[in-house]
């Protein structure tokens, strides 16, 4: 008898599996993708009003950075507090999940998330290079990015989101006081050419993915802390 072929799905963590689709079902996700493809419908239709202008660039980065680096992750960080909840830690705890593989997952569908929205605004890139000529490599490093250094600052809102009573205080505020710096580093990563702009661009998406695995296991930690 020939092989049973598996569908891709079974290949899938369950709890990531679960993860996805709780969040591309709730209304926060349904909401934030309407607001983002009508915005930069809306910005593509004033193109000849805005063409050239440094407020189309700013409006137009703007609405996919406040998406990806900011309510995609707020919601991740908001569903792991209810994790934490007295009642919800003890269905968890039943489950014999470890806070590692629980952190990993949240984490990974949030990247999965961040992936499904870019491939939604690459055609608004094309549109933009083909309307207005402008450099298609570099917003193409910039969306990428954007992309991977997405679970970095979903598992750095996760963590401060878990911690408790002053540490949430101070954490807060210096990631809020960090996240300029950090999104004008990517930028400036983005937007570099010459050979030495590849090489940084590469070691920046080293420094992603290490970011996420050291962001993963204090996400975990804060986890374990939560159940004890």
């Amino acid at each position: 008898m020939p092989a049973e072929r598996r569908a891709p799905s079974d290949w899938l963590s369950p709890l990531l599996i679960k993860e996805l689709r709780q969040s591309l079902r709730c209304r926060w996700f349904e909401w934030v993708f309407l607001a983002l493809i009508s915005s930069l419908m809306l910005l593509l239709l004033l193109n000849g009003w805005l063409a050239n202008s440094p407020l189309f660039d700013f409006l137009f980065w703007a609405f996919i950075l406040l998406t990806l680096h900011g309510l995609l992750p707020l919601r991740t960080a908001l569903a792991a507090a209810e994790d934490c909840q007295p009642g919800n830690l003890d269905l968890i705890r039943m489950t014999g999940i470890s806070a590692e593989n629980l952190a990993g997952q949240r984490l990974t569908a949030l990247g999965l998330q961040a992936a499904m929205v870019a491939s939604v605004i690459l055609p608004f890139l094309l549109l933009r290079y083909f309307m207005n000529g402008l450099e298609m490599v570099n917003e193409l490093q910039y969306l990428l990015l954007l992309v991977v250094s997405t679970p970095v600052v979903g598992g750095v809102l996760l963590w401060i989101s878990l911690s408790g009573g002053c540490a949430r205080l101070l954490l807060g505020v210096a990631a809020f006081l960090a996240l300029p710096l950090y999104e004008t580093l990517i930028a400036n990563t983005a937007f570099s050419d010459g050979e030495p702009a590849f090489l940084l661009l590469v070691l920046w998406l080293l420094v992603s993915f290490i970011g996420s695995l050291f962001v993963q296991a204090m996400v975990s930690e804060a986890f374990l802390l939560g159940r004890s």
